[in-house]
Formats: structure tokens, sequence, C-alpha cells
């Protein structure tokens, strides 16, 4: 376990009244699903082509549409979104898709056009977003070892 992963644990467990009591009653497990339940999510990659945008949307097509038309709309004025585009198309392989998970994107998909952003709503970008992240995982065997080093 790296540093910054046991101070990741050390930390929410010290900050959450639940995860202390499963640690401090030996409920290791307990306490790796607790924590699980409290962190951050994680980044998840996320290349995407515009079907793959489409396929996001897949209960609600008409935004997908408009996600794709939006993109293609803000590419006239912004050239990092025009650079992007060119590789949301078909015969793009799989390693030069866009990452629709990279923190960069991520801001972008809600930040005004005139500031280089594409301009979504919360509600337009939310499918995208939360397909750019997964829950974080923990074991009861790594709170058992912090435990046994005597945090």
């Amino acid at each position: 376990m790296t540093p910054a992963r046991k101070s990741q644990i050390e930390t929410l467990i010290a900050n959450d009244a639940i995860a202390k009591g499963h640690f401090d009653a030996g409920r290791f497990g307990d306490c790796a699903l607790r924590l699980g339940e409290i962190a951050p999510p994680i980044r998840k990659p996320l290349p995407l082509s515009e079907m793959g945008i489409m396929a996001i949307y897949g209960d609600d097509p008409m935004t997908g549409e408009t996600i794709c038309q939006t993109i293609e709309g803000v590419s006239q004025v912004n050239p990092i979104v025009a650079r992007m585009r060119k590789f949301l198309g078909p015969g793009v392989g799989p390693e030069s898709l866009p990452d629709f998970s990279l923190p960069g994107i991520r801001q972008a998909l809600t930040a005004p056009i005139h500031l280089g952003g594409l301009g979504l709503t919360e509600q337009q970008a939310a499918p995208l977003l939360a397909a750019g992240q997964q829950p974080d995982t923990f074991s009861g065997r790594d709170i058992e070892q912090l435990a046994s080093e005597g945090i």
C-alpha cells in the first residue's frame, strides 16, 4: 500500500464515526465497505467516439444527438475542441479516442463556451460525468494491516 493510499484510508476513518466504530471494533470488512460508500469516486477511463456518446445517452438519444451537435458547433470557434472532434469520428482506433474521464475534458463539458468549454447544462453532462468515474474500493485486509501498524 502506498503512503498516499494509507493516508487516504486513515483520513477517511478518522473523519467518519461509522467507519471509526467498525475499525475500533475490529470489523475490518465492514470498515472497508463503509470507506467504499464515503470515499470520493475514482477515475474510470472513458474513451468515446460519437457513437460511444450516443450509447451513453441510449435512453435519451436526442440528448446524445444534442451533445454531438454541440461539440460540432463549438469546434467551429474553439481550436482545442476542433482538434478533439477529429478523433470522435469513424475510423479512429480505440487508442486515439478522447478520454472523457480526464479532468480537463470533464471540466470543459459544463464550462461556458467563451471560456473554452462546451456549455452543457449539468443535466446534459451528468451521464458522461457518471460514466467517467467509479466507486473506490477498499479491502478488509488493508484495513486490518493498518490496524496492526497502530493507526
